[in-house]
């Protein structure tokens, strides 16, 4: 190749993915899409991929070759400012994933924190919770302790797997927002300490001392937002209900979840909320109450547009329901919808109270062999 060529082979190897003119503003190339257009006609290890606008990438053993000559030819100086430059023109574009590897290379560690904050709410609810954990442990080690916010995240991160962990993060979040008097990020800490009882069933005395935290802050104080707001009462609902439902103040907290539900119309918030006074109304008895609540959601539709970790829970509570009608073969499908959605979702924080609800509903129908698949997988978990 021509040392025109070359030079550009050299600097666009520092993306992953790129469109024309993302290579085209790196590389100072004015002619990159004849460039990227010859090689890829001539087979030159470039992979173009036609979409909305093209984007192109060098094949992978093509590319480490053209990264180690550009070792060679550039100095550390350029080396960090192409890694730099790309990861911004990377993220500018959409491009977060290959932009966060970019910041990491480059050890610009403050703007992978801000990607990591500006993005880690729509990973956590995408599902995408081992990418978010993996940016944030790319981080120097001890970054997390002085950031409530990677410590509120890294929490979600290990709710799923270890409960208990993520208690420590959450609590370490909690202490330094109260320090720094942000309400936002305490009350989310505070929510996510609670959730971390409820998914290991750990609804003793420890998670009374939230329920006394939760009303001394509000004491003085509203809510920053209404989402703020339901979350707080859906884990208020939850752990009152689990170690003090004679508590004076339940029912106001029970009137809270039904008033939501008469005007939200947001489809994950209505569906949350929805599955959450099923699970109530399932330990209740109150299975005339966990009927009027499903018909009054279109659950189908609903599946289609909430999270997967909220459509998970709405599954769950609609097996359970199933088998209450004793509708055994209904309840194990909804049994398997939930599971086969965590698996696609990588969402598995409520695996194991929905394998408990295929276990239940094989052995009432008889079918103690698809129970004892379900052990199996319970033991595995």
């Amino acid at each position: 190749a021509d040392s025109s060529v070359r030079d550009f082979l050299l600097k666009t190897a520092f993306l992953p993915n790129f469109s024309v003119k993302i290579a085209g503003d790196l590389s100072g190339h004015a002619n990159a899409g004849q460039i990227l257009s010859g090689l890829n006609r001539r087979n030159f290890f470039t992979e173009k991929r036609t979409q909305l606008e093209p984007t192109y990438r060098y094949h992978p053993l093509f590319r480490e070759f053209l990264l180690s000559c550009a070792g060679k030819a550039f100095s550390a100086e350029t080396i960090s400012s192409l890694r730099l430059k790309a990861a911004q023109m990377l993220e500018a574009s959409g491009q977060v994933d290959d932009a966060a590897e970019l910041y990491r290379e480059s050890q610009d560690w403050q703007d992978m924190v801000r990607l990591i904050l500006q993005n880690a709410h729509s990973l956590a609810t995408q599902g995408r919770i081992e990418t978010l954990e993996r940016w944030i442990l790319a981080l120097p080690e001890g970054m997390c302790k002085a950031a409530p916010w990677l410590l509120y995240w890294r929490g979600i991160c290990r709710l799923a797997p270890d409960p208990a962990g993520a208690r420590l993060y959450f609590t370490e979040a909690y202490n330094l927002f109260k320090r720094l008097r942000d309400r936002t990020g305490l009350l989310l800490s505070w929510a996510g300490a609670v959730d971390t009882y409820l998914y290991e069933w750990n609804v003793g005395a420890p998670l009374k001392r939230w329920i006394r935290e939760l009303k001394r802050l509000m004491k003085d104080e509203s809510f920053p937002s209404p989402d703020i707001e339901i979350a707080v009462t859906v884990r208020m609902f939850n752990a009152m209900f689990f170690v003090q439902p004679q508590d004076r103040d339940f029912p106001s907290w029970q009137q809270k979840m039904l008033g939501y539900l008469a005007h939200i119309e947001e489809p994950d918030q209505r569906m949350m909320l929805s599955a959450q006074l099923l699970f109530y109304y399932s330990w209740t008895g109150e299975v005339d109450k966990m009927g009027k609540q499903i018909r009054d959601f279109d659950a189908r539709k609903g599946v289609q547009s909430a999270s997967p970790m909220t459509s998970i829970l709405w599954l769950s509570q609609l097996a359970v329901y199933s088998w209450f009608r004793a509708k055994h073969e209904e309840s194990l499908r909804l049994v398997q919808e939930a599971l086969e959605l965590s698996e696609r979702s990588g969402m598995h924080v409520g695996d194991t109270r929905v394998i408990a609800q295929g276990v239940f509903a094989s052995l009432t129908a008889g079918d103690s062999k698809t129970a004892g698949s379900y052990l199996a997988k319970m033991k595995a978990i």
